[in-house]
Formats: C-alpha cells, structure tokens, sequence
C-alpha cells in the first residue's frame, strides 16, 4: 500500500512548512517531508521561521522564492548551513533523502550529545514498532532509512 501512495495531494498542517511544490499544485513526496524537516532544522538553529508572511499569498511567493537568511555560523558548522541550503532546494530532486539527512547530522557531530541519545530512543522505537507489526508506517520508515 505505501508504494503506491508515494505521491498524494492532501494538504494538512501548517503553511510555514509547506514545500514549492505544494504552492504549485503539485503532488508530495518524502522530498516534501525533507523541506519541512529543512524549515524546522532553520527553525531549531535560528529561533524564526525560514519563510515568513502577513498572508498566505505572500508566504507562498516567499516560500516559491527559496531564500532564506543565513544561520549564525559562530554558532553552528558551515556543514549545518549546507544541509539547511540543500534541504530547502526549490527543485525537489536536489534534496537529499531522509537518510543522507541522519547520515550527514551524524557524520558532522554537529549536535549536542543528548541530540544524539534522542535520535537513538526514536530508532528504538521505530525498531519496536516494525518488529511488533503495531504500524506500517513505522515499518516503512525503519526500512527506508536505517536499513
């Protein structure tokens, strides 16, 4: 069932996080996730929404437009910024997967420690989840990201 719901068009959620594509009409995907999980990584490093707007009309030209200020670098690694710069590609086939995402945060030890003991108890889960069959979707993301 989930590969063939690989695109969809149900739009729930707040506009903040929305991807071009969706400002366009089109279907989402997981690059679609990946440029949310970009706008809440600008988020956590910033503490201001990367794209922001008095209307929906205007967040939507904002958001289309694909700039965003850059992190303070004598906070954060030039590596951070080029993850958030890659995930908040206007073309959705230039972003990485979810798994390049964990693989590069992990490889950069940018993080914090307990970062990193967080993403572990959420691998955990996940684990628990496919191997009990309680969630499909679960499963889907164990299988798709630490296989």
């Amino acid at each position: 069932m989930l590969a063939s719901a690989k695109k969809t068009s149900t739009i729930i959620g707040t506009p903040y996080y929305l991807a071009p594509e969706l400002c366009d009409g089109k279907p989402y995907d997981t690059k679609s996730d990946v440029w949310a999980l970009g706008c809440l990584l600008y988020e956590m490093c910033t503490h201001k929404r990367a794209f922001e707007a008095e209307t929906l009309v205007g967040l939507i030209k904002v958001i289309t437009g694909g700039s965003v200020h850059p992190i303070n670098l004598s906070l954060y690694e030039r590596g951070i910024q080029d993850l958030i710069d890659s995930m908040l590609s206007i073309l959705p086939e230039k972003r990485p997967t979810i798994k390049q995402v964990l693989i590069t945060l992990l490889l950069q030890h940018t993080f914090p420690r307990s970062f990193y003991f967080r993403l572990r108890f959420l691998h955990r889960s996940m684990l628990a989840s496919c191997r009990s069959g309680e969630d499909n979707y679960y499963r889907h993301l164990y299988d798709n990201v630490w296989d």
